[in-house]
């Protein structure tokens, strides 16, 4: 289960076992160079040991990677990690003696090698009892503690959370074990115990759900999607029994099986974070070299066309539903009657430089300040008025899907053609199922290939922009 706070803690551990590294290495040259001359010089670092030192970091590397030192069961599980750490100094120190005797050297030392392994090894006691308080210290902490839900029934929810809990220090858990399969005469399952427990989790601001289902009702799994899916809530399904190995596709976390029907690179702390620094990088030259000309340019002439301010602003809904105000150039008139109105074909609120900043799509640019702040994405799902958020979700199933992630100043939708009004329902489902499938198969290249896409349909105009 991924988390922003397994991520620091992977880079929190890979930097200090970096340190630990070389500065054993700097200590054992050191130590040595105090038995030999009784002086402590730091600057006469021979130069011939350079190559060693990068050699030594090189063996460290290796037995990393041999070990997967940084994955999550490495990480989180203490005695795996002080288990891993004891291999990885061991395979180290073979694959560093082994390679001077294959190169035949004797320039160096060999006492040398023993005081750096022996100070590699008494500075990996040191950072493994630093990382154990800190580990603890930090699993403790609230804010860095992901908040879940475990739903089921009876025993089998309380020892489904004790398996989480125990397998993932960082989790916050909550535990509903009162949960009921009732059916109607028609075998339909009743899902008003579900939709109560997913408003107080939405009202909780708790957006991850794990549900035990009893085996003979895994085929109602769908239908609780679906009503998780409109209150923004993203959740895995466990069957109530235990096994070692499943036929279908499954993930085994934390020794328990669970399948999912729903999942995104997105929700991964890696791939977020990539996506993040995209945003900040290609926001950050959006607003120093275009909207720095930009503002003052547009801004004048809306000035002239209609008094009032130059930027408009309006509370949208961003991520799992977070209300933010979103920018744009004003492309309507300040004595505007109804704002929550969507923009129609020929409609005179539009000025006459609102009418070309719509089509061309210049009105959006503003929102890059959106990005740099946090609040929306270079690409992702378009952020709808909190008023037509509060309709559509009991118009349109899964349409709180969208809101797993920030919202963006083009999507999948858009360049796919449903931009602008949605009058009709059937439009704004169509446009809900394009923004779905870009969170189901989102990759880097795929936001590369809509911001070229936009960009081409800037210079050509949108129909359904007005």
């Amino acid at each position: 289960m991924s988390t922003k706070s397994l991520f620091y803690i992977k880079a929190f551990v890979l930097c200090l076992d970096f340190a630990i590294v070389n500065i054993s290495f700097g200590a054992g040259m050191l130590w040595m160079q105090l038995l030999r001359t009784h002086m402590l010089d730091i600057s006469s670092t021979p130069i011939h040991q350079k190559p060693y030192w990068l050699f030594f970091n090189f063996c460290w590397l290796i037995a990393a990677l041999l070990y997967r030192a940084y994955h999550a069961e490495n990480i989180l599980n203490l005695e795996n990690n002080y288990r891993i750490t004891w291999r990885i100094w061991v395979a180290q120190s073979i694959l560093f003696c082994t390679g001077l005797l294959v190169l035949n050297d004797y320039l160096i030392d060999y006492r040398l090698c023993l005081s750096v392994l022996l100070s590699y090894m008494f500075l990996l006691v040191v950072g493994k009892i630093v990382y154990t308080y800190l580990f603890y210290r930090l699993a403790r902490m609230r804010p860095l503690r992901k908040r879940m839900t475990v739903i089921g029934q009876n025993a089998h929810a309380v020892s489904l959370e004790r398996a989480f809990t125990k397998s993932y220090p960082f989790l916050s858990t909550e535990v509903v074990d009162n949960i009921t399969w009732n059916f109607d005469e028609n075998k339909v399952l009743e899902v008003d115990c579900f939709l109560e427990q997913f408003k107080k989790m939405e009202q909780g601001g708790v957006h991850e759900a794990i549900i035990s289902v009893p085996c003979q009702h895994l085929s109602h799994v769908s239908q609780i999607q679906r009503l998780a899916d409109n209150y923004s809530i993203h959740v895995a399904f466990v069957p109530a029994f235990e096994v070692e190995k499943l036929d279908w596709s499954v993930t085994i976390d934390g020794g328990v099986p669970i399948f999912q029907m729903r999942q995104s690179l997105l929700n991964n702390a890696f791939y977020s974070y990539r996506k993040r620094l995209f945003d900040i990088v290609f926001s950050s030259f959006i607003i120093v070299f275009v909207l720095s000309w930009l503002v003052p340019i547009i801004g004048l002439i809306i000035k002239i066309q209609s008094p009032g301010p130059i930027f408009f602003k309006q509370l949208r809904s961003g991520r799992n539903n977070v209300p933010f105000y979103c920018y744009k150039f004003r492309s309507m008139r300040k004595d505007n009657p109804n704002e929550a109105k969507q923009a129609s074909k020929d409609d005179p609120r539009v000025t006459r430089i609102g009418k070309w900043i719509r089509k061309t799509s210049i009105d959006e640019f503003p929102q890059f300040i959106n990005v740099f702040l946090g609040d929306m994405s270079v690409v992702g799902p378009r952020p709808h008025m909190t008023s037509h958020t509060f309709q559509y979700r009991t118009l349109i199933d899964a349409f709180m899907v969208r809101h797993g992630v920030k919202p963006g100043i083009t999507g999948w939708a858009q360049v796919n053609g449903y931009r602008g009004e949605t009058k009709d329902p059937q439009m704004m489902k169509k446009r809900v199922d394009y923004d779905i499938f870009y969170l189901d198969n989102w990759n880097f290249m795929m936001d590369i290939k809509i911001v070229i896409l936009t960009f081409l349909n800037m210079t050509q105009g949108e129909k359904n922009a007005y």
